[in-house]
């Protein structure tokens, strides 16, 4: 979309970057086991990543010729600033790596690998060393070892390093201020998806965020956008949290985007007007309700269709898809075809939610089958507990056979086992299936329904005493709901 309005847009993905070999470093992994602080290390590696994107929008031509061609005008600027000379240096001391940023995060990776088992000493290279000369981890390591090796790890980057990119950063600011009124965008999207391991995932977005932020508020210029559900970017601050850490001074830096329901039909009306034009290479202004029946099962087709999304185009957009597929060779869509293409999209997106939130709930989607043949609404209260201990039962077989759990099976183990906590880990549990968008929460003493897939604040003491939960109409089918 900002392509369609900037000439100056790099859009990274993050597969791109060989990101994935930080999360198969064996040493990296030590120093995370043993919890010693890499975020300055992964700064540095950002703000080269990010530096390299810039130098590639600010060369007048893209690729090698537009790199080498900068390179030359800076051999050839009379720079009197210290920074600028230092900045200068740098980008003409390594300037293969501005063609190909990821073999930048390859060497320094393999630098720290290397720096673990050469400076530690004879005896602790023994033990961290497997007969083969791998790095392996030993939970055997005495806490003279572990100093050892924090020690290590806290000379990972040296200030110099991060020093002489700000000079880099400092230098493009002043190239870039030649031409005012240009603009420079970078922007990143899909962090949600698994590519690094957790934990390295929320400290690589932490520092990421750190470093869009230094940035932003450092060269006027350039604006970095990061695309992240909101609950990710909490669940980064609550795993990364140190002491002193206030995430609200985060918050002015967020745009929140939500989707009323005028957006989605707009959004959905391009896409029947774009299909259109596809086949017959005409131009048309269809209106999304007139290829709708009237009414579905005795609601305003509208507002049926919308209410089973989780008001995102994405979920518009497939549900609609599903339409068409089903009533494809008509002129229209019948209620039929809508009935039948819901069945199909509940499953499919109650599967890629569960896909959404793997990393945080591994069982989310067999946990979410306890709802299963319930009502669309219901008080926690009035739940068959005879129905609910045979359907985590079933759960639980299920995990335990697949060796997964996570907090999904904690949660349902406590309930089970009618643990002291059982009450309160039923509560809890209905209140991830709210988190993630299943269900929806009314307060007792509310007459709004809470959805956090419309942006909604759902805390853990929300959900108790006679708190009402509607289940979310996008999933009746793949749950079986009753009305």
């Amino acid at each position: 979309m900002l392509k369609r309005t900037e000439d100056k847009v790099a859009v990274l993905s993050l597969d791109d970057l060989a990101l994935n070999h930080l999360s198969n470093s064996p040493a990296l992994k030590y120093y995370v086991d043993l919890e010693i602080n890499l975020d300055l290390f992964f700064r540095v590696l950002w703000r080269h990543v990010f530096a390299v994107e810039l130098v590639n929008l600010f060369s007048a031509v893209s690729g090698t010729t537009g790199i080498n061609n900068l390179l030359q005008k800076l051999r050839d600027t009379d720079y009197r600033q210290p920074y600028q000379k230092k900045g200068r240096e740098y980008l003409l001391k390594y300037p293969e790596f501005w063609n190909e940023p990821e073999k930048r995060l390859v060497q320094e990776t393999e630098r720290v690998e290397e720096d673990l088992t050469a400076k530690a000493s004879a005896g602790l290279q023994a033990k961290i060393l497997d007969v083969s000369g791998e790095l392996q981890y030993s939970s055997k390591l005495t806490q003279e070892e572990k100093a050892e090796i924090t020690r290590i790890g806290s000379e990972l980057v040296n200030q110099k390093q991060m020093q002489d990119l700000s000079a880099v950063v400092r230098l493009l600011r002043d190239e870039l201020q030649y031409d005012a009124q240009k603009k420079y965008f970078i922007t990143i999207d899909k962090l949600d998806r698994k590519w690094v391991e957790d934990p390295l995932r929320y400290k690589l977005i932490r520092a990421l965020i750190e470093t869009a932020r230094d940035l932003n508020e450092e060269i006027d210029q350039l604006k970095i956008i990061l695309a992240i559900r909101k609950d990710l970017f909490e669940r980064v601050f609550e795993v990364t949290r140190t002491y002193g850490d206030q995430r609200e001074k985060y918050d002015s830096l967020c745009i929140k985007l939500l989707w009323n329901h005028k957006q989605l039909i707009d959004v959905v009306e391009k896409r029947v007007n774009q299909l259109i034009y596809n086949v017959f290479a005409k131009r048309s202004s269809i209106k999304f309700k007139d290829i709708l029946p009237s009414k579905i099962l005795g609601q305003e087709s509208t507002k049926y269709f919308l209410e089973r999304t989780l008001s995102t185009p994405r979920d518009a957009i497939a549900f609609f898809n599903y339409c068409i597929s089903q009533a494809e060779g008509k002129s229209k869509i019948s209620q039929s075809h809508v009935n039948r293409a819901e069945r199909i999209y509940s499953h499919q997106r109650l599967g890629a939610l569960a896909d959404e939130w793997s990393a945080d709930f591994p069982t989310l989607m067999d946990a979410a089958n306890v709802m299963k043949g319930m009502r669309k609404n219901f008080l926690i209260v009035d739940i068959d507990r005879a129905d609910l201990q045979n359907k985590l039962q079933s759960y639980m077989a299920k995990v335990e056979h697949s060796n997964l759990t996570g907090p999904c099976y904690d949660l349902a183990y406590a309930i089970f086992a009618e643990a002291d906590n059982a009450e309160e880990s039923l509560y809890e549990l209905f209140w991830v299936f709210s988190k993630v968008g299943i269900l929806g929460i009314q307060p007792e003493d509310s007459e709004h329904v809470f959805w956090s897939s419309k942006g909604d604040e759902i805390h853990k003491n929300d959900i108790a005493g006679k708190v009402k939960i509607h289940i979310h109409p996008g999933f009746y089918t793949a749950f079986s709901i009753r009305s």
